[in-house]
Order: C-alpha cells, then structure tokens, then sequence
C-alpha cells in the first residue's frame, strides 16, 4: 500500500517532520462538541495557570547559516548541518559548540527516507538542509567560548569525517566518536581551497586538554589533534593517534605541517604535557612539536600496540614513562642545550628498531630501552647514570641486532649496561666508564674516541668476536677498589689503539685471539694481559712504541712480539710467551720474571738497537 507524506514544521522540535497525508476526521454530536470543548477549556485554564516548563536547550549555539539544533526526547542534542557543497564539505558557524553527557547527532541524513535510525536518539527526522550526504562535516566555533566534549558525537545517516576548529580551546573528558572515520579536534582556523574543500588550518594559539573520562576514538581510522599545546591528564585510545602542536600551516589531507605561523599570545610551557594520569593508547602514535623551545614532557605511559611511536620535538623532551612499540620507537629532540633528551627512569621497549637523536645533549638515569632489532643514540653529549628504581629491565640498554651510541662531545656511563646481539659500535669524542657498567656484544665491539680520550674505570667491556678499542687520546684502564677492569674478547681477537699511550690497571684477555696494542707514547702495566694467541705491542704511527713499562702480567699462549724505544720490566712484572719471543728495545731493564718460550729449541730473539 502506498503512502503519502506530507510535511509539516514541528516547534517543539525545531525541525520538519512527516506525517500521513491522509489522517481522517471524525464528525461528533453537537453534544458531545460541547462537552469536549468545554472539558478542553476548562483545562486550558488550568494549563495557563501552571508555570511554563521550559524545553531542554541543545549544546550548541548556531551562529549563522542553515544549521539547525533541537533536543531529542532523550536529551540528545540533534544538529541539522548545513548542506554539502560541491566538494563535500558541510561547514557549520557556531557561537557554542559543546557534547554533553547524553551525546550529539550531527544529522548527516537525507530526505529519501523520513525518519533515521541513530545509536545516541533513536529514530531522528531526516535532514532537509541536505541533498546529498557530506563527506567531511566541519564545526567552527566564530565566538570566544571553549568546547568541551563530555560525551559521544555520532554521524547519522552517510559516514563522514567530522572536525571541530576552536581556537579558544577543547576539553575532552568521556569524548567519542560513532559512523566516522577520521576525527579532528582542532585549535586552527580552518582555511577552504578554491573549489570549497578543507584545506587545512591555521593555528597560532589555543590548547586541548583531555582529562577525565579521556577520549575513545577506536572506531576510527584516524585521530588528529592540531592544536598550539596538548595537556593529557586523561587517556586517550585510538587505532592511529597524531598530535601536532606549534603556531603552523596545517595541511589536512596530507595530515602534516607545511609551514610556521607567528603565534598570538604567549608560548605554553610544554607543547605536549602528560600527567601519570594521561596515557595514550594507539595502533600508532605520532607526536610533533614544531615550537622552537616548546618541549614534550611525559609521565602517562604511551603504547603503540600495532605499529611505530615517533616522537619530533623542536624543544626539549623528558620521559618518565613507560613507551611500548610493536614495531619502531623513534625520537628526536631537535632541541641544542644541556636536557635535549632526559629519560628520568623511563622504560622503552620496541618490537623493532629503537633510534634516539638529540641535537644537545642526553642524560639517561636508570630505566631501560630494549630493542628486539637495532639500538641507535646519536646525540652531543652523554651523561648515562644508573639509578635503584625497581623498574623491570632497570639500567638496561639492549639491542637484538646492532647497537650504535654516537656523540659529539664527551660520554659519561656509570652502572649500566649496554648490550648488543650483534655488532657494537660507539664512537665519542672522549669516553668515561664508571664502576658498574657493562658494555658487552654477542658480535664485534668497537669504541673510538675521535679528541679525547678513553677512560675504564673499574668497567667490563666483553666480546664474543672481536674487540676493539680506538683513541685519539690515551686509553686507560683503571682498577679501583670498587671493582675489577674486564676487557675480553672470548672467540675474537682484541685492539688496542692508544695514540697518547695506553695504561692498564684492569684484566685485558683475548681467550682464543690475539692482542695488538699499538701507541706511539708510552705503554704501561700494572695489571694482566693474556692473549691465546699472539701478543704484539709496536708503535701506532709509528715502527715502535716509546716507552713500554710492566709491572703487571704479559701473557701470549704463542708469540710475543715488542718494538719499543724502552723496555721495562720491574721487580713483580712477568712477561711469558708460550712460543717464542722476538723483542726489540732501544734500552731494556728486566728485574722481574721473563720466560721468553716454553717450548725447548724454539728461536728467541731479543736485539737492543742501542749503544
């Protein structure tokens, strides 16, 4: 059976609405009229003589243009937007734009069919503003009033992605989102290209603060938050999360800055600012802070259960947190000075590859970062402290695969470990090695000072393969009371490269290997070297070393070879080669212990070049 509409306005709803065209009438009595009527006035004097109920105000405040709002039955706020241009987009002005408990409905509807099922209002009229459905509803806020969302908004009718732009501010507490799948709260003020789509926005001021409730936008693909400064002190859970904050051009299809504005009022303390009440929870997560100065500060655990956490920040970044990437974690402070990057017993853990940059300086204290791939720090300086948190994995730095630790300026390592199942490399432009620190690889392990030089202190540095060691200083090993200098290569051989002189205090071992120590200054022992296999001591640059002094063990499972200027060996040193010896020395002083070969017949050579 067919069915005729007809349609009428309904003021209590503030929206058309359908009804039958064919509703009947039906004739009374004359009697019965009168009745009727006199009972209906009757209570029409009554109904005057109550107080007026007044009908529930929607959540928003339109400010112009054919967008409409009413309050559902329920006490959802309806918004009729406006209606779609040729590129989509519905825009809509609004002087008050807010989600309260009870939710909002951006009817996105058209009037093919009357009434619309929604999640949030149950059946809604549909939107007669609309032709077509739009693809992206924008909601501007023109006046100076802060939008807070406390409950969820849902699209009805066509799926769409929704924007809200306020430059005076978001809060977040108990926000969602239903039938979208891109969101975008933003403090920016939206820009349109020639053919009327978003283009992107313009943000020189404004903050998002999600507290409370926090925000649930996993329902959808996307979640961006643009915005001068983000305050987290609720979580936030999404599938892909993006945080943009600074004064920039925003680009909105390609999700990315395009260039620096002038901001309007003073510049916030932290571009992103999360409490231990603040975490974010995302497939991936990406955080940009473009504001020279303006850095990242996180106490609120972050967990990219899927993909990458990647952190850019113009100014300096501090993590006390725990931050967890299925796939990559990747962060750069793009910020020069002494707390470029501060990790304050923060635990970072990624399924992949770890890269850590800082244009000044890093300090680590305690926490761990483990990597199931490669480890990478390139930084100016390092300051590396351990601390007594009970943090899992606490003082430790540890790669699956490679680990490289760069730094222009000096390093400091105190306590900690740092390992590698593959190759370790770490280049400094001076090193120190305090008590308590490991620095130990499954594969090769290289460290080089390129100025200054390389200090151990009490320090073990172990390789399975080989192990070598590079200074454009001098290379000291010390012993203290404290501890015991381990330098060993257990399958590999081990170098020695001191280009100001090499000093042992510590145990020096390659078990299956040789030992090459080459300077061009002086040599000095006082504790044990032992080579499996050959042990050579010679000269760098050049053919011999100056000065070579024992006291110590000198220990070669084969051959001993020495080219020095000067040869000593005192009272309690020991210089043995299993094989054989060949010894070249300007001068040489022996009051110690010297086995040159323990193999009988075996050709010993010592030869003194001097007069």
């Amino acid at each position: 059976m067919n069915h005729i509409y007809r349609v009428i306005w309904n003021a209590a709803t503030a929206s058309w609405q359908a009804v039958p065209e064919n509703t009947r009438s039906h004739t009374k009595t004359k009697s019965i009229c009168r009745a009727v009527c006199g009972s209906l006035s009757a209570m029409a004097i009554m109904i005057s003589a109550m107080p007026q109920l007044r009908a529930a105000e929607p959540s928003v405040s339109v400010a112009s243009g054919n967008t409409n709002a009413y309050v559902s039955g329920n006490g959802t706020t309806i918004v009729n937007i406006n209606a779609a241009n040729a590129a989509g987009l519905s825009h809509n002005l609004y002087n008050r734009y807010d989600v309260n408990p009870q939710g909002l409905v951006l009817n996105n509807t058209t009037p093919d069919k009357a009434t619309w099922a929604t999640q949030l209002a149950g059946q809604i009229n549909a939107n007669f503003n609309m032709k077509k459905s739009a693809q992206v509803i924008l909601n501007e806020v023109v006046s100076a009033n802060r939008s807070r969302l406390a409950g969820f908004t849902e699209v009805a009718g066509g799926k769409a992605d929704v924007v809200v732009a306020n430059p005076y501010g978001i809060t977040c507490s108990g926000c969602g989102f239903i039938n979208t799948d891109r969101v975008t709260l933003t403090t920016g003020k939206p820009y349109l290209s020639s053919i009327g789509a978003l283009e992107g926005f313009r943000v020189t001021q404004g903050d998002i603060l999600i507290q409370g409730n926090g925000m649930n936008a996993t329902a959808q693909q996307m979640l961006d938050l643009v915005t001068r400064s983000v305050k987290l002190d609720g979580d936030i859970n999404a599938r892909q999360l993006a945080i943009t904050t600074g004064t920039n051009n925003y680009d909105y299809a390609g999700r990315k800055v395009t260039g620096t504005l002038r901001g309007t009022d003073s510049p916030p303390v932290y571009a992103v600012d999360s409490t231990a009440l603040g975490g974010m929870y995302a497939g991936r997560i990406q955080l940009t802070a473009t504001e020279a100065g303006v850095g990242v500060r996180m106490l609120g655990d972050a967990a990219a259960s899927a993909e990458d956490f990647v952190l850019s920040s113009a100014g300096n970044i501090e993590l006390q947190n725990r931050l967890s990437a299925t796939r990559d974690i990747r962060i750069a402070g793009n910020s020069p000075g002494a707390k470029s990057l501060v990790l304050a017993d923060a635990s970072l853990t990624s399924g992949r590859d770890t890269r850590l940059q800082a244009a000044g300086d890093t300090t680590l204290n305690g926490g761990a970062v483990v990597a199931t791939g490669d480890l990478a720090l390139s930084t100016a300086a390092l300051t590396d402290n351990s601390t007594d948190s009970a943090r899992q994995n606490n003082n430790v730095r540890s790669a699956g695969g490679a680990l490289t630790l760069t730094t222009k300026d000096n390093a400091g390592i105190s306590g900690t470990r740092w390992s590698s199942a593959g190759r370790w490399q770490g280049t400094f432009a001076g090193l120190t090695v305090s008590p308590g620190a490991m620095l130990t690889s499954s594969g090769t392990l290289n460290v080089s000072t390129l100025r200054g030089d390389m200090t151990m202190n009490s320090a073990v540095l172990q390789s399975r393969s080989n192990l070598q060691l590079d200074s454009a200083g001098q290379i000291r090993l010390g012993k203290k009371s404290t501890g015991h200098q381990d330098i060993q290569s257990t399958h590999g051989d081990l170098i020695l490269h001191g280009n100001h002189g090499v000093h042992n205090e510590g145990d020096i071992s390659a078990d299956k290997g040789s030992i090459s120590l080459l300077t061009d200054q002086t040599f000095t022992n006082s504790g044990t070297v032992h080579a499996g296999s050959r042990f050579t001591v010679s000269g760098l640059h050049n053919a011999v070393a100056d000065v070579m002094d024992n006291s110590g063990r000198l220990l070669s499972g084969d051959a001993l070879k020495v080219r020095a200027t000067s040869l000593t060996n005192t009272a309690s040193g020991l210089i043995q080669a299993d094989n054989h010896s060949d010894i070249r020395a300007h001068s040489l002083n022996n009051q110690g212990t010297w086995l040159l070969s323990n193999q009988g017949g075996a050709a010993d050579h010592i030869t003194l070049t001097g007069t």
